[in-house]
């Protein structure tokens, strides 16, 4: 079987196992390297209002918000309590996300964080919204074994 020589990098610790981007690496000739877009792994507290509500909503959210400040470890059992979102029994857990998953407002604040960050308290047409990045795996390339 022929082989290619074939540079990549690992970002996961499940492929430990190959060598870092700067060797090369050779591949059998038909092996179709997997790409992998950017991930994130995200909570999301969510409080729905009607616009009436809103000013009361907000109060409400900025509450939970200085309560997540303080001690982040919260926000699992804050957003089963009050959380109006689909996600709120699993703690608001979205699990890892990747673009086009979620609805354009929540992606956009979500990318454009870091991992172990907090987005402030931000409005969509339906809420209020506070999102956790609690980490990030950066797009890569996955080579299925030939096998």
């Amino acid at each position: 079987m022929a082989e290619q020589e074939t540079r990549y990098h690992a970002t996961e610790p499940a492929w430990a196992g190959y060598p870092p981007a700067t060797q090369p690496v050779r591949r059998p000739a038909g092996v179709v390297p997997q790409h992998l877009p950017e991930r994130r792994q995200a909570s999301h507290l969510f409080l729905a209002c009607t616009p009436a509500q809103a000013a009361d909503t907000e109060q409400r959210m900025r509450s939970l918000y200085q309560r997540l400040l303080i001690d982040i470890r919260r926000f699992h059992r804050l957003a089963q309590r009050h959380s109006d979102g689909p996600q709120a029994a699993a703690g608001g857990a979205l699990g890892w996300v990747t673009r086009g998953m979620l609805p354009a407002c929540l992606e956009r604040v979500l990318f454009a964080l870091d991992a172990d960050t907090l987005s402030p308290v931000f409005r969509s047409p339906d809420g209020f919204h506070v999102i956790y990045c609690s980490g990030i795996r950066p797009h890569g390339v996955w080579l299925p074994d030939a096998g």
